[in-house]
């Protein structure tokens, strides 16, 4: 039979849990997003695939995100509940503090449970299906159509004002001396 503490206390854990859920898979996602940014951009793929493969590796950080959402949440609901001195109170009450933890115990285990099943299958699943499609992208040419001509013309292009830049530089190991006079001792 639930009690109305028990219901209290649960209620009170819902918000926090999403919050914290939510900000340490996006705390994840940017670190992902830092690591393999120089292999997305520049491909001319969607946003549309971007997204896509930001969604299958957030799945695959579910387990990682987890732990730190109970550690959160739980800091959250039994700090407000202390600051609002309702732990005082039921204490008073005669409720002892294992009692006011025992929904949040049944809720980490509900989570340990849920963080198992989402590691056992829905990991697996979603890492081969986002390796799978960051092997395509990688593999994506660019999407600028170089044609041979364009790299040839680029070439001779740099090829001359590189011979002007040794021709110039010749011209100046000429003339030993520079313009500028030496410098001379102001004492």
């Amino acid at each position: 039979m639930i009690k109305i503490l028990d219901k209290l206390i649960s209620k009170s854990f819902i918000g926090p849990s999403l919050l914290s859920f939510f900000v340490a898979i996006f705390v994840l996602v940017m670190q992902f997003l830092w690591k393999y940014i120089d292999e997305i951009l520049g491909k001319g793929f969607t946003v549309f695939d971007l997204i896509e493969l930001i969604f299958y590796f957030s799945v695959t950080l579910i387990p990682m995100a987890l732990p730190i959402t109970v550690l959160i949440s739980s800091v959250m609901v039994y700090g407000d509940m202390a600051e609002k001195y309702e732990l005082s109170s039921f204490k008073s009450a005669g409720v002892s503090m294992v009692r006011l933890l025992l929904p949040g115990f049944m809720i980490a285990l509900l989570i340990a449970g849920f963080s198992f099943l989402s590691s056992n299958v829905l990991k697996p699943n979603a890492n081969f299906q986002f390796q799978k499609r960051l092997s395509t992208l990688r593999n994506q040419k660019l999407p600028l159509p170089l044609k041979k001509e364009y790299l040839t013309d680029l070439l001779m292009m740099s090829l001359s004002k590189l011979t002007k830049w040794i021709a110039m530089v010749k011209t100046l190991e000429a003339y030993p001396f520079s313009i500028i006079p030496p410098m001379t001792n102001p004492w």
